[in-house]
């Protein structure tokens, strides 16, 4: 169900969004002091593009003064216009009852949207107590549960 979630996911606002994502991080390039958020909005292109079965966690590294200088400039920069498409999007998914899955994803990235510094994504199994964040897949998580019991 992971990939069939991602699938839709793609066609249905991914694409879109990772194509505003990339923008961000090409006007980022443009200008040689924001390199940095560039390269974090292509980051976040990446993870928008597919991100059921994936998973957001502190990094290890990351000094918690930098990591919130950087989250303060990328929201006044980057942040907020994307957390709002994000927001408007989850709005209109929710309208439809098959949408919801996606619109809770789309709420959970503009989280990811508006402070993104400080952390990383991993396709990796993680502890409970450093996930930050995870976008769900769709369904059952185990063949389990759709297994009717005898």
């Amino acid at each position: 169900m992971k990939t069939l979630g991602n699938v839709l996911w793609l066609l249905l606002c991914g694409i879109w969004m990772s194509i505003l994502y990339f923008i961000a991080g090409v006007v980022g390039i443009i200008f040689i002091v924001t390199i940095p958020f560039g390269l974090q909005a292509f980051k976040l292109a990446n993870y928008v593009l597919w991100p059921f079965g994936r998973t957001v966690v502190r990094r290890e590294d990351a000094s918690g003064f930098w990591s919130l200088v950087g989250n303060i400039i990328w929201i006044v920069l980057d942040g907020w216009w994307l957390a709002v498409i994000h927001l408007v999007i989850a709005l209109i998914f929710f309208i439809t009852i098959s949408g919801i899955p996606f619109g809770v994803a789309n709420v959970k990235l503009a989280r990811l949207a508006l402070l993104p510094f400080g952390l990383r994504v991993t396709d990796e199994a993680v502890p409970p107590g450093q996930v930050v964040m995870t976008v769900d897949q769709l369904g059952p998580t185990s063949t389990e549960s759709i297994i009717a019991p005898e």
